[in-house]
């Protein structure tokens, strides 16, 4: 199994260009329920978020990785403290991403990822390839397994990953 431990401040959501958010977010909420009625019972300012604030190439690279070496994604943010995996699977089925997502790293009590991640694969010995995409320099603790991220997941943090995790065989 191949894992991408995914950050998402900095990688899928700019720290230095981020948009502002301009439509109401009822209106996003609505359309998206147009699209999933499962949608309905996410928060609306939530929604607004991810859908105008996620840099929308970002959330491409991530997309193609996932289907190009057919890993799969645990989240190692922040964002999963306010958040369950059944809150952050719906808030990546915006982009139609959420059945890639299976996992959130758990709490310990340094709120380190890097033990946070080290822990998650201590306890899936089924995990053969993973990358630490993030904007923190996590290379320290994951030599040869981590990409940093300037701002947003870039083209060259993609190749990056690819390299890392191999390319599924057709």
């Amino acid at each position: 199994m191949k894992i991408i431990f995914l950050d998402v401040d900095g990688v899928l959501y700019p720290y230095h260009d981020r948009k502002f958010l301009t439509k109401k977010p009822e209106k996003i909420k609505k359309k998206l329920i147009r699209k999933d009625r499962i949608f309905k019972q996410a928060n609306a300012l939530e929604l607004q978020l991810v859908y105008e604030g996620w840099n929308k190439q970002a959330v491409s690279y991530v997309k193609r990785l996932v289907e190009e070496t057919d890993a799969k994604i645990v989240i190692s943010s922040s964002w999963k403290y306010l958040r369950s995996l059944e809150d952050m699977k719906l808030l990546f089925k915006i982009y139609d991403l959420d059945s890639y997502v299976i996992g959130l790293t758990k709490d310990t009590a340094d709120f380190l990822k890097e033990t946070q991640i080290e822990d998650y694969l201590q306890h899936h010995k089924e995990i053969e390839k993973y990358v630490v995409i993030d904007d923190l320099d996590l290379r320290k603790a994951f030599p040869e397994h981590c990409v940093v991220c300037p701002d947003v997941f870039t083209l060259d943090c993609y190749e990056e990953a690819v390299k890392i995790l191999g390319k599924n065989r057709k």
